[in-house]
């Protein structure tokens, strides 16, 4: 009993890390694109899971934005809301 109890004293000190805890940062990378001058720009994201993903398929826009849009209407992808 006594190695598994925890004191008084240290469950204080979890509850005050716990009610101070940020949330995770997330590193969501930008993209370069060239605009109508042909000018080189950078496009940035917010640091969301919808920002990611969003970042993700500006990246790639072959058939994976088809198929994000597809779990869009389906309502399968909840973070672009």
């Amino acid at each position: 009993q006594e190695l598994t109890s925890v004191s008084d004293e240290f469950l204080d000190m979890r509850r005050i890390v716990l009610e101070n805890k940020k949330p995770r940062s997330m590193l969501v990378q930008a993209n370069t694109v060239l605009n109508q001058d042909g000018k080189v720009a950078l496009v940035t994201y917010e640091e969301t899971p919808a920002g990611m993903i969003k970042s993700f398929v500006d990246r790639f826009d072959g058939p994976l934005k088809g198929l994000v849009d597809h779990l869009e209407d389906c309502g399968q992808f909840p973070y672009m809301q």
